[in-house]
């Protein structure tokens, strides 16, 4: 997840360059279309309505319009809508209140590689907020964030609050978005989130990342762990919000948020319902009501293994698997075979991966890691010809398997290597925090009501799922060795209501949000805007069909009309799995086989 902000903005880049095809529902009047078109700054758009320009006067026009509009009653409100009342100012807990002119933006400190993009700029700023809220003598500690901007467009653009998956990542290391990958009118805020990269980093005593027993026993005596929840994360949010307000009152403010950083997100609009935003965007939602991380291992696994099973509605795929028994059974056998020692071309190739610990990570590297995410859409489908290959296991398809396992990561030494450890080198300022994820993942997301799987639970989950990440049974190891946890507050579970609105999407083959989950908080919230996208896998934003990303302007443009009522990816995305290419007959999924295998022939 650490380089979900950049894959955004590089699909911005593409989806700019592209043409947008509107296709407008009968309730939005013409105005406010006339302030979408405004908003989305594109070169071509086609709709019933001609285009303005995307000069700065357009853009203050449309402003004019929308204004006009709503007093003239032709653009409702959310408040309209929900029979809440509009968003009015908060009191905020004891913590130190910030003036216009408190919020300087500085040189950052991350040593950023330098931007293809001369109208990029970085500036980063830190903000003070109470270690303890409900303490109003708490120690201060440093709330970091990071502004990008391009100097071409004007300063009152909107701010977009960006929240990270994890838990524990940091939002974009030291790459800055690529070149002319901020085509949109807006201004990006995105923070260290408490606990990571330059937000006052929770590490192990001797200042690493690896959750050893040492490290362990050292966080039981830390006495501030304690106040690095997800409620102390959502405060600070208001806080780094309300003194950016405060500094540029004008400004119109919207929060998005992607996989665990939905949490946070949700316990904000748990805090603070009546906030003075404009909207909030939900992508890949964590069910708050519905706390499973200890299942994550078996539920990850269920939905991948459900999207190879579809292989079944395509004839072609079908056709091919069926002289190895069934894509399922197939996979189920040879990583049975891995476990016992006897995959002869596993034990003449790949002699490091032979036994029950190079199956488990076959499916953590292999397996999984190339499915879960949805920028991934055409990798995945290298998956079944990899285990494809290795039944077969011909002279072309050793060197292909050698290149799938050097792009994998499957070719490094396991002994160096475990899912707590993978990305818990480099700098503070870049490094994910694993004592943040473990202490969340342990206390807030891993279980809700009734009892908890035991260890023998999530050691049959690993094994029996053929894409299990082993995650869960990492954490489940964490705690048993004592790994300190919290006691969640009073909103533990709670599912937000607030005043301004909420767009949420999903994929229907999302492996770390379930679209059941999501299905559910859209029938409790039938007032938010809501999409599941077919066959999309986790954090829809980043799939390779650019018209997903461009829901973001709309939503910006105008926040109270619907997004998705506007059809944007009609004819544009795969909706059923007979329409995907499962033998690699596209240039897309070529690519992808290229990428992995060497060879633009997925199956030789």
């Amino acid at each position: 997840m650490g380089d979900f902000w950049p894959q955004v903005f590089a699909g911005l880049e593409q989806a700019h360059q592209r043409d947008v095809v509107l296709h407008v529902p009968d309730e939005v009047p013409a105005d406010a279309l006339q302030r979408i078109v405004t908003g989305l700054r594109l070169p071509m758009c086609v709709i019933p309505l001609k285009a303005v320009g995307s000069s700065r006067e357009a853009h203050r026009e449309a402003q004019r319009v929308l204004r006009e509009a709503r007093r003239a009653k032709l653009v409702g409100t959310h408040a309209q809508a929900t029979g809440k009342p509009e968003p009015t100012s908060q009191k905020q807990s004891a913590a130190p209140t910030y003036h216009a002119g408190d919020v300087v933006w500085q040189k950052c400190k991350r040593n950023y590689q330098a931007s293809e993009n001369p109208h990029l700029e970085i500036h980063c700023v830190t903000i003070k907020v109470p270690l303890d809220y409900g303490d109003p003598n708490s120690k201060l500690i440093d709330f970091h964030v990071t502004r990008l901007r391009d100097t071409r467009l004007p300063k009152d653009l909107p701010h977009l609050w960006g929240l990270q998956g994890g838990p524990g990542t940091p939002p974009i290391g030291d790459k800055p978005p690529p070149a002319d990958a901020l085509p949109l009118p807006i201004v990006w805020l995105l923070p260290d989130q408490r606990g990571i990269g330059l937000s006052h980093e929770k590490s192990c005593a001797n200042g690493s990342q690896i959750l050893d027993e040492e490290c362990v026993e050292g966080l039981r005596h830390d006495d501030e762990l304690k106040h690095f929840t997800v409620s102390n994360t959502a405060r600070d949010l208001h806080m780094g919000i309300s003194a950016l307000s405060t500094a540029n009152p004008k400004t119109r403010t919207f929060v998005m948020a992607t996989s665990y950083g939905t949490l946070v997100v949700n316990r904000y609009m748990v805090l603070y319902p009546n906030s003075p935003i404009q909207g909030v965007i939900l992508d890949s939602v964590v069910d708050p009501t519905r706390p499973h991380f200890a299942y994550y291992d078996k539920e990850t696994s269920d939905v991948a293994t459900s999207f190879l099973q579809t292989c079944n509605l395509s004839p072609a795929c079908k056709a091919k698997w069926a002289p190895e028994g069934g894509i399922v059974p197939a996979f189920q056998e040879t990583l049975a075979q891995v476990a016992a020692k006897t995959q002869s071309c596993v034990n003449t190739h790949f002699p490091a991966l032979s036994g029950p610990e190079g199956a488990s990570r076959i499916k953590r590297k292999a397996l999984f890691g190339q499915a879960v995410e949805s920028f991934q859409y055409y990798e995945r489908m290298a998956v079944p010809a990899f285990i494809y290959r290795l039944r077969r296991c011909s002279a072309d398809d050793v060197p292909a398997l050698q290149k799938y396992a050097k792009e994998t990561g499957l070719d490094v030494d396991p002994k160096t290597e475990t899912f707590h450890t993978i990305t818990s080198h480099g700098s503070a300022a870049d490094r994910q925090s694993m004592v943040i994820n473990a202490l969340i993942n342990g206390s807030e997301l891993w279980h809700g009501r009734g009892p908890a799987p035991n260890m023998d639970d999530l050691r049959r989950f690993d094994k029996e799922g053929l894409f299990s990440p082993g995650a869960a049974l990492e954490i489940g190891r964490l705690l048993e060795a004592g790994f300190p946890t919290y006691r969640p507050d009073e909103h533990f579970m709670e599912l937000a209501d607030p005043a301004y609105p909420v767009m949420m999407l999903n994929g229907t083959g999302d492996l770390g949000a379930p679209v059941q989950y999501v299905n559910e908080i859209a029938r409790k919230r039938p007032h938010w805007y809501y999409r599941p996208f077919p066959l999309v896998g986790h954090t829809p934003f980043v799939v390779q069909f650019p018209c997903v990303l461009m829901h973001i302007p709309l939503f910006f443009a105008e926040p109270n009309i619907n997004p998705f009522g506007f059809h944007l990816c009609a004819g544009k995305m795969p909706t059923s799995a007979d329409s995907l290419d499962w033998l690699g007959t596209t240039a897309p999924v070529q690519n992808a086989s290229e990428k992995l295998f060497g060879t633009p022939k997925l199956y030789g």
